[in-house]
């Protein structure tokens, strides 16, 4: 059977912690299609605005370089050689460092799927592609689907 999947753009999300939450509970947040539990990072104190990262980590930290500007596309090694580019996130000046993280999408497990099952989905292109429901992941649950730029 194939199913069809919700996918969003890796982000951040940002939240306050709730009084009766403590590092490493759940907190409930707004994520792209609804609510989302995730444990509390580490150093986060009720009050405090927390945000999370919505994705794969970081993959590369990207310097900008002398004569570069906010949507210039740069080049840069990737950490096995492959040769990537990305662009100057806004605000970004030479000197300063971004953060790239790896060509995905987020693909929220439909109800009724579970582990090996095939979903369906728009790629960033709007082409429809096909990934396989990775093992231990349930229905209403994420995963990152690697995308072809």
């Amino acid at each position: 059977m194939i199913f069809r999947a919700k996918t969003a753009v890796p982000q951040d999300l940002s939240f306050v912690v709730p009084q009766s939450c403590r590092p490493g509970q759940p907190v409930c947040v707004q994520g792209p299609h609804g609510p989302l539990r995730v444990p509390l990072p580490q150093g986060y104190q009720p009050g405090e605005k927390c945000t999370i990262r919505f994705g794969p980590t970081v993959l590369h930290q990207v310097a900008v370089p002398e004569g570069s500007r906010p949507g210039d596309m740069i080049k840069f090694e990737g950490p096995d050689g492959e040769a990537l580019e990305a662009p100057v996130p806004p605000g970004k000046a030479p000197g300063d460092f971004f953060e790239v993280s790896p060509p995905v999408l987020m693909v929220q497990v439909p109800d009724g799927a579970s582990e090996g099952d095939v979903v369906t989905f728009p790629n960033h292109l709007g082409v429809e592609v096909r990934a396989l429901v990775p093992k231990g992941i349930r229905p209403s649950q994420y995963f990152a689907a690697r995308i072809d730029c």
